[in-house]
């Protein structure tokens, strides 16, 4: 018998970015869906349902439970189906909640166990790396019995065995008290549907039965497996679910390549998420793009003429922006390191500004601008997610870094410019001290130091790289150590202005390289020293700047 009244809370991890499968374009890089996670409470208790994929995805979920029922004890953690996205993240959670069981059916067991084999290392490994640990998770999971039922206060929530919907030995969670379904991967919400495994007629077939199925319980409350952020938990989500399921079929009948498909289906749904690019966003969520120029006075305007022109030409990267501004800091005869920085500041200074009206007028500043930008493969390139107090960067900037860099390699764009875009986006996030609740050199001591070697190596790795550029690679790195000290020195100069411009003395860019010189160990010396670093906790000027060792005075 019910001892009271049951809620349920929704929590929407956003997506994240993982590696581009083969053939898909450059300008697109793919987004695993953001997941919806439902926790059912009632007076004292709760249980919830499904548990993410990676370790910090479920540290952030196990934050929010905690303060959601910060009084009440979680008992259980129901798991919907066997797709690694929807249980990699339990061994986090039964650590964070050592009092709750991890439960799911029989059949889905048979599912984890599948997607723990081999499958995990010729697909989930490749694609996230260390940023999942599944290890001995199988040994916690209990089955829930012939059942299928849990009971949450005297309240039944009702595990069914749907067979196949976007793979197989799929279940929901009905919760009468709630009028409620929790769908896992059987319903989704405005985000494009996975259908590699239930790729024939029959399966999509089956799939249509089960969200028929769904229906006939007459819910007011459907839950997706995976859902676009914000949007509402709605019984539409069933029709619309159906309705892209037999789209698809139509479009296999029709279209005669994977290619062709895929344009259609984008076409046909260009907001939603998953796979996107930031111009499906809001304009005025979208990443401002920055070129800060070192040019001669003399050669700007034909330089910011002809990065234009490329850029206009490649609409699905110039579209991924609220707007392209490139601006010079170096006059027609030059000036000296702090004239250059203090140049270089007071751009930055005004861009911040803009972008931060922008989203103040659009009451975007904070949280529709992370949501969104998680959505986004271009995130990695906004100041803004760096300006809460301890918000830790993405675990994917160095992919963002390398494919940011390959799309301009791709489209022969100006070496210097990405180089020096990358550079002053990192100053972007440090400036100014007074945008943010910590120091700027905290923030790119923090934020930025390895992800940034990690995403140069990635880059710079002689595997990704064509002939041509491989020939460049010892230039690149000599550019890219030259930003940086600069960036080193700007920092110091905006916290100390006594700070001495000569201490910390960039490489001249046209210095020529010592061919004896070997620059293959830089970027492990780097991460080294960023080790070192943390170890010893050094405060001094030297003992700040990560590039010793690796520039010449």
């Amino acid at each position: 018998m019910a001892t009271s009244t049951l809620r349920a809370d929704v929590y929407v991890a956003p997506g994240i970015p993982f590696p581009a499968p083969e053939g898909l374009p450059h300008y697109i890089i793919p987004v695993w869906s953001p997941m919806a996670i439902t926790l059912i409470s009632g007076q004292k208790e709760a249980i919830l349902v499904d548990a993410l994929l990676t370790t910090a995805q479920a540290d952030e979920l196990a934050d929010w439970v905690e303060s959601v029922i910060p009084t009440k004890l979680l008992t259980a953690i129901y798991i919907t189906h066997g797709h690694g996205d929807h249980f990699f993240g339990l061994k986090r959670l039964l650590e964070r909640f050592p009092k709750a069981r991890a439960v799911t059916t029989s059949k889905v067991i048979e599912h984890m166990e599948h997607e723990l084999g081999d499958h995990y290392q010729a697909f989930w490994a490749p694609l996230f790396g260390d940023q999942i640990d599944a290890s001995g998770i199988l040994s916690r999971i209990e089955s829930l019995g012939d059942g299928n039922t849990l009971l949450l206060e005297g309240h039944e929530l009702i595990a069914v065995d749907a067979g196949r919907s976007d793979t197989w030995n799929t279940t929901f969670l009905h919760v009468p008290s709630l009028a409620m379904v929790v769908a896992g991967d059987c319903v989704y919400n405005d985000t494009h549907q996975f259908l590699a495994e239930t790729n024939t007629k029959q399966g999509r077939n089956a799939w249509v039965s089960i969200v028929k199925a769904i229906a006939a319980l007459k819910p007011h409350t459907v839950v997706a497996g995976h859902k676009r952020p914000g949007a509402v938990d709605g019984v539409n989500n069933l029709a619309a679910t159906i309705k892209y399921i037999e789209h698809f079929g139509e479009l296999v009948g029709e279209t005669s390549s994977i290619d062709q498909l895929f344009k259609e289906m984008m076409k046909a749904y260009p907001d939603w998420a998953t796979i996107r690019t930031a111009s499906s966003l809001p304009r005025v969520v979208r990443p401002r793009l920055l070129i800060v120029a070192n040019i001669s006075g003399n050669n700007f305007v034909s330089e910011a003429l002809r990065f234009r022109l490329k850029v206009l030409a490649h609409s699905g990267f110039s579209e991924s922006f609220s707007s392209i501004n490139m601006v010079n800091v170096l006059g027609a005869s030059g000036h000296t390191s702090r004239g250059h920085f203090s140049a270089l500041e007071q751009v930055l200074k005004e861009e911040i500004l803009l972008q931060r009206v922008e989203r103040v007028n659009a009451h975007t500043l904070f949280d529709l601008a992370l949501q969104n930008f998680a959505m986004s493969p271009l995130s990695a390139f906004s100041f803004i997610h760096a300006s809460r107090e301890d918000f830790k960067v993405s675990l994917n900037f160095s992919h963002h870094l390398s494919s940011f860099m390959g799309v301009f390699a791709a489209n022969k764009l100006p070496d210097h410019m990405a180089w020096e875009f990358i550079a002053s986006v990192i100053i972007l996030d440090a400036f100014p001290p007074d945008m943010h609740m910590f120091s700027p050199s905290k923030v790119f001591r923090i934020l930025y130091r390895e992800a940034c070697a990690l995403g140069i190596q990635e880059y710079l790795d002689p595997r990704q790289l064509s002939t041509d550029l491989y020939k460049k690679r010892e230039q690149i790195v000599s550019v890219i150590i030259n930003a940086r000290v600069m960036v080193d020195q700007a920092i110091y100069r905006r916290i100390n202005p006594n700070y001495p411009v000569s201490a910390v003395k960039p490489k001249d860019a046209d210095e020529a390289e010592d061919p004896s010189d070997d620059d293959s160990d830089l970027i492990p010396q780097m991460i080294t020293m960023r080790k070192l670093e943390l170890a010893s906790e050094r405060r001094s000027v030297r003992g700040f700047s990560f590039w010793d060792g690796l520039t010449k005075e």
